[in-house]
């Protein structure tokens, strides 16, 4: 039988004020999670697109 694997992303200051510690000790323990994925970019930027032509 496969297990699941339960992550989150979540950013910096989302740990800050309680702590990464006390944060990932209560979403495992509350919520189940094996790990977190921490961003590093409040929004992403794609620069490969380029502008559509106007017709």
């Amino acid at each position: 039988m496969l297990s699941a694997y339960a992550t989150l992303w979540t950013y910096p200051w989302d740990l800050h004020d309680e702590g990464p510690e006390s944060v990932l000790s209560r979403l495992k323990k509350n919520v189940g999670l094996q790990a977190i994925r921490l961003a590093s970019a409040y929004h992403t930027f794609d620069g490969s697109n380029k502008p559509s032509s106007a017709s």
